[in-house]
């Protein structure tokens, strides 16, 4: 049976530590919460704790508001319903719950304020951010044990304010980066009809290939919508970089950005320029766990990027993802979905008990969203079989601007009457493509013509006003001249729209 060398650490610092002899602990109105044979696993969770008191882990709760966007009120596990009641929440507005992972906490990393700046810009809601940072300093399992009376906690404030308020747990959205999107999750069994969550990166060790009662799962909320950014399995991973994040989907939907691993602008040379980009503090984490922070930055630019909303496609791998075969939404419209702020569009589909793996690309750095497209080469006939080898670059002209694709990563072959397509982005919107120039490279010296009979280019865009369902333009460009010759630049020209 395969074991992870890092839940084998894990488990061995664990034994070093002493396992915990007792299988439950009572938290006074929390309930007792004990260690079952489901979170027992003698590969991927061999060991077990129980959370630390309430008042070391000492979970805590900033409330912002447009009324207060700068002073959040701090309440407290231990906070009263008058507390509550002299505090700025307001019931009648959505509410927004967000919490963090392992070593991590409101003050030592900027992302939880910036994510509350951005809902507070963008909507009128209720911002509450979750700090339960001495319940993150210790071990890793201790922390991973700490998560299930993090999310009680979270459940228990739920309850006050709805009993203090009225306020309806469906209107609230919550949010957990790594074992925070656990935590969210324990939160959602315990609350009665919470509207939705939002799973970043969900952390993998001690989680991976365990029963939903262990881990974030669908049944937690109304919809539940993962993203995945760092899920390099720990087996691949013994002379590499390990993933931190789940493989296993954990949602209604789950969202597998760049193939849900190796994020674009985290390789190593990228990784220690954010030390000058984001300064020592922030850029220490991103040289650590990159890929990890990633699903952070996603979320955080699908809400203040108005001008681009990253879309996913169902597709049953990656790579025939980025070969174009997988960029339709379906009969039914579920087989796409908006990945982030806009997610909840998907929503109505929530009931499919299907899998649901939405692949996309991004771009490397801000603004992540990729504008993306679908582009097909279709190659005329000839007589007899033709083969054409080469590059192939186009120029995409649009409304807003020029950008230039490169369809083929290294020099492929081409056969007459054939149909070739691709998955392109540009980084930022051009607007309607309104024509196209056409490169094919074989070298200055080479006599290589392609018989091209036409190129299509479908916008994969998010249409905000019936959402979930991508632009239907699908473009057709032909060129002036039946054949392409090779280092010689040819305008397409459009010659239908479907």
């Amino acid at each position: 049976m395969e074991v992870h060398w890092c839940v084998l650490l894990l488990s061995m610092l664990d034994a070093l530590q002493g396992e915990t002899t007792n299988d439950s602990r009572c938290y006074g109105p929390i309930g007792c919460i004990k260690i079952t044979s489901d979170f027992y696993h003698k590969t991927h969770r061999p060991f077990n704790k129980l959370p630390n008191t309430r008042e070391q882990i000492n979970t805590r709760f900033r409330l912002f508001t447009r009324s207060n966007r700068l002073e959040g009120d701090a309440l407290s596990w231990s906070s009263t319903e008058r507390d509550i009641r002299g505090s700025h929440f307001q019931p009648k507005r959505p509410t927004k719950l967000i919490t963090h992972g392992w070593i991590d906490n409101i003050d030592l990393t900027d992302w939880m304020i910036e994510m509350k700046n951005a809902y507070l810009a963008k909507d009128d809601c209720n911002v509450i951010l979750v700090d339960w940072k001495y319940g993150t300093l210790a071990s890793y399992s201790q922390a991973v044990a700490n998560v299930r009376l993090v999310g009680a906690e979270i459940a228990l404030f739920v309850d006050k304010l709805r009993n203090t308020t009225g306020a309806d747990p469906m209107t609230f959205h919550a949010i957990g980066h790594s074992l925070g999107a656990h935590a969210m999750g324990y939160a959602g069994e315990r609350i009665n009809k919470l509207g939705r969550i939002t799973g970043l990166d969900p952390a993998e060790p001690y989680f991976q290939h365990l029963p939903p009662s262990v881990r974030i799962d669908p049944t937690d909320a109304d919809f539940v919508d993962i993203i995945h950014t760092d899920s390099t399995p720990y087996s691949e991973s013994l002379f590499s970089p390990f993933g931190m994040g789940m493989t296993d989907p954990a949602g209604h939907v789950d969202f597998y950005p760049n193939g849900g691993r190796d994020m674009p602008g985290c390789g190593t040379g990228n990784r220690f320029l954010h030390i000058l980009t984001d300064g020592l503090k922030n850029g220490v984490r991103e040289i650590v766990s990159c890929n990890h922070q990633r699903a952070m930055k996603y979320m955080l630019d699908s809400i203040v990027n108005p001008d681009c909303v990253p879309l996913g496609f169902e597709c049953p791998s990656y790579e025939d993802f980025l070969k174009g075969y997988c960029t339709g939404c379906g009969p039914d419209g579920s087989a796409c979905a908006p990945m982030g702020y806009h997610a909840g569009a998907w929503g109505p589909f929530r009931n499919d008990t299907r899998v649901r793996k939405m692949h996309l690309v991004t771009n490397a750095h801000k603004p992540f969203c990729a504008q993306q497209y679908r582009i097909a080469i279709h190659t005329g006939p000839t007589k007899g079989v033709h083969r054409t080898k080469g590059d192939i670059y186009l120029t995409l002209k649009g409304s807003k601007g020029d950008a230039r694709v490169e369809l083929t990563q290294k020099s492929e072959t081409f056969l007459s009457n054939a149909v070739y397509t691709f998955l392109e982005r540009t980084k930022t919107d051009i607007g309607d493509i309104t024509g196209a120039d056409f490169l094919l490279s074989s070298g200055f010296f080479s006599d290589e013509r392609l018989p091209l009979h036409h190129v299509e280019i479908q916008p994969l865009t998010f249409n905000q006003t019936t959402p979930s369902l991508i632009s239907s333009a699908n473009l057709k460009f032909r060129a002036s001249t039946p054949e392409i010759v090779s280092e010689r630049r040819t305008t397409l020209h459009p010659c239908c729209h479907e």
